[in-house]
Order: structure tokens, then C-alpha cells, then sequence
């Protein structure tokens, strides 16, 4: 069954979706920022309020001259870009300048990197034309010192990452030339860091919620392959990944192989519980997981609803309930469990309606008093 186009309901729900990631994301760079700023920073920020779009010109023009910046350079260029937009095309627009800036992100000088990864990450927040050059010159790097062990420098780059793709259009074009998919589904699959893949995912979900020709084939097989395919996980980074991805795809998938890889990987962390895992919290985050991926995607394709249905032919899903109900033990679970059982319970699909006639989930499954909301 084919899936339905995407309602101007789902646009504005995925936009909706970019804009609170990134009210999300400069609130916390702001904070994040502040509790490293020391010394320096708290000196040039007086300077920095009442810079101009002439200050702005001087300062670039003196390191493209020098072919350097200072740590006062950096910190007052950055504090300017995000004062003002016009700045930042003042700034983009003189030939040479951002190469500087460039050049301090990438040379050997822990403070001049991270004031130059600020300079960037604050020109990302600029016009298209900005977004674009910056993408350009500095994205390969960007992508590099994601998975750096300065876990401060690394976040930078993905706040910069995340401005970048959400703008989509020539600039998202050139991210995904440099193929900041793979790179970040390897970060997710083995960073342990919650807050660096966090926002990986962060940005993984702004690059799926544009338009579908964004991702290549080989992008969709990749991040399918990292989710379903990964042996013996030690995060719930794959599974939260395979969330992301469905949700920026309002959980439409028309290529039936691969719908069936997700729906078969999801079923066995319900069926199999507890499955693999290296703590009994992240099992039962697989459990949570699966159950709204496939939730979702049986409310929506009738495709998925078959599939699924297929593996309890012979043994009940109400059997499959009562199981993850005894055995977890958990109000989440059960809450989850419930929604579930009612989205099936209210389809409309007919391969659903025929199974329930055979197991009637609402009478076979036998569902605890919850004790926490």
C-alpha cells in the first residue's frame, strides 16, 4: 500500500520540529559558553557591545593582513557576529577573512580553535551566502573534530553542523557531499557521550526533516544498516537514531525491503526481552523504543501492519504483552504497551481487523494498575 504525501500538517510539524531543536541548541550554547568564558572574554565583552559594521571591516582587514588572529580578535569578532546579522555579511563578504578564521580553527592552538569554532558557529547563524561559504571551507573540518576528545570543541562543531543543515538548500547539498551522514551515524554508534550524541541526532533529524531527495540511497542504507544491523549494541544510539530518521519521515517508508529489515529488528526486542544488552535500563530502552517505532509505523502504512502481524501467526501477540508486562515490571513499558494495543485496537486496516478477531488484544492481555503518570 502505497504511502500518503506528506499533509501541510506534517510540513509545519517538521518545521516546528527544526525551530524548537534550535531555540534548544542556542540556549544552550549560550550557557555552555558562558561557564567557559574567563578573563579575556569577560574583558573584550564590554569592548564588544557597541562594535560596527566598521570595526567589523578594520578587524578583517588587519588578519587577512597579518594572516592571523588573536584570541582578542577571535572573541571580538565573535561577540559581534551575534549581535548583529549585518555584521556577519560585512564580515563574509570581505575575500580572504574567513580563511583566517579557518586557519586558527584548524591550527595547533587549543584556545584560538575554540574561539575560532565560536566565530563559525555564530556566521552559521548568518545568510545563505554565508552558510554556504562556510560549509564549503570549513565543513570537512567541522566533521573531523566531531568525534575529537575535547568534548567542548566537538559540541561547538555540531552547534555549527546544526545551523548549517537546517537551512538546507546549496548548503545542506555540500554537507552531504562530504558525507556528514556517515560520519555521524559512526559517532552515535560509538561515542558514549550523551550530550555529543544527543547532538548528532539532533542533527541527523534536521538533515531527514527536509525533503525525502536530500538523503541518498546509500544514506538511507547506511543509517538503516547502523540501526538494524549493529551486533550486540552497547547504546541505545542505533535504535534513537532509527526513531529520529522515521519521525523526520513521518514514519512513511515505500521501499518494502527496508521496511521490513525495521520492522522485523523492532519485533525482536519485544519478543526476545531482555535482548543483549549491557544493563538492564538499556534493554528495556530497546522495549520503549521498538514499540513506538512500530506503533507509528503500523498506524500509518498498512505495509507495516502486515509485516509485523506475520511474525505472530502461530504465537499470539497478546502472548508477546503479557510477557514484556511481567517481565518488565515497568509503568513505562505499560504505558507504552497500552497506546499500542489502542492504535491497533482502532485501525482500520483490514489485515489488522482480521487479526484481532483471532486475538483479541483487549480481552487476552492482561495490563497492571499504573501507579505513576
Amino acid at each position: 500500500m502505497a504511502a500518503a504525501n506528506p499533509s501541510p500538517v506534517d510540513a509545519r510539524i517538521r518545521e516546528y520540529i527544526r525551530r524548537d531543536i534550535q531555540d534548544t541548541r542556542t540556549n544552550s550554547r549560550n550557557s555552555d559558553l558562558d561557564t567557559v568564558r574567563c578573563g579575556l572574554g569577560e574583558i573584550v565583552d564590554v569592548m564588544s557591545n557597541s562594535i560596527t559594521q566598521k570595526d567589523v571591516q578594520g578587524l578583517a582587514a588587519r588578519i587577512k593582513r597579518r594572516k592571523r588572529a588573536t584570541s582578542n580578535d577571535l572573541i571580538r569578532l565573535s561577540k559581534a557576529f551575534m549581535r548583529n546579522s549585518d555584521n556577519i555579511s560585512t564580515f563574509i563578504r570581505i575575500p580572504g577573512a574567513l580563511n583566517v578564521i579557518i586557519k586558527e580553527f584548524t591550527g595547533q592552538d587549543a584556545d584560538l580553535k575554540l574561539w575560532a569554532t565560536e566565530c563559525l558557529c555564530n556566521l552559521s547563524l548568518g545568510d545563505d551566502f554565508c552558510c554556504e561559504k562556510v560549509a564549503l571551507l570549513a565543513g570537512t573540518y567541522l566533521l573531523a573534530y566531531v568525534k575529537s576528545s575535547n568534548k567542548h570543541l566537538a559540541r561547538l562543531c555540531l552547534w555549527v553542523l546544526c545551523n548549517l543543515a537546517s537551512g538546507g538548500g546549496k548548503t545542506l547539498n555540500t554537507l552531504m557531499s562530504q558525507e556528514i551522514v556517515r560520519e555521524l551515524v559512526a559517532v552515535v554508534q560509538n561515542d558514549f557521550d550523551e550530550n555529543i550524541k544527543n547532538e548528532c541526532l539532533n542533527c541527523l533529524e534536521l538533515i531527514v526533516s527536509h525533503e525525502g531527495h536530500v538523503l541518498s540511497e546509500e544514506d538511507n542504507k547506511i543509517i538503516i544498516h547502523a540501526a538494524t544491523e549493529e551486533k550486540n549494541p552497547q547504546t541505545l544510539g542505533g535504535i534513537q537514531l532509527l526513531y529520529r530518521y522515521l519521525s523526520g519521515r513521518d514514519f512513511q517508508l515505500p521501499d518494502l525491503v527496508d521496511l521490513t529489515k525495521i520492522i522485523h529488528f523492532c519485533t525482536q526486542h519485544l519478543t526476545n526481552f531482555p535482548t543483549k544488552a549491557p544493563t538492564r535500563d538499556i534493554a528495556l530502552g530497546f522495549v520503549l523504543y521498538a514499540i513506538r517505532i512500530l506503533g507509528n509505523c503500523t498506524s500509518i502504512q498498512e505495509d507495516a501492519a502486515h509485516i509485523f502481524l506475520q511474525r505472530f501467526q502461530e504465537k499470539p501477540l497478546s502472548d508477546t504483552i503479557n510477557h514484556l508486562l511481567e517481565s518488565t515490571k515497568q509503568d513505562e513499558v505499560t504505558r507504552e504497551l497500552l497506546w499500542f494495543v489502542g492504535s491497533l485496537h482502532n485501525s482500520s486496516y483490514p489485515v489488522v481487523r482480521q487479526y484481532l478477531e483471532r486475538d483479541s488484544l483487549v480481552h487476552n492481555t492482561r495490563f497492571p494498575v499504573i501507579t505513576s503518570f
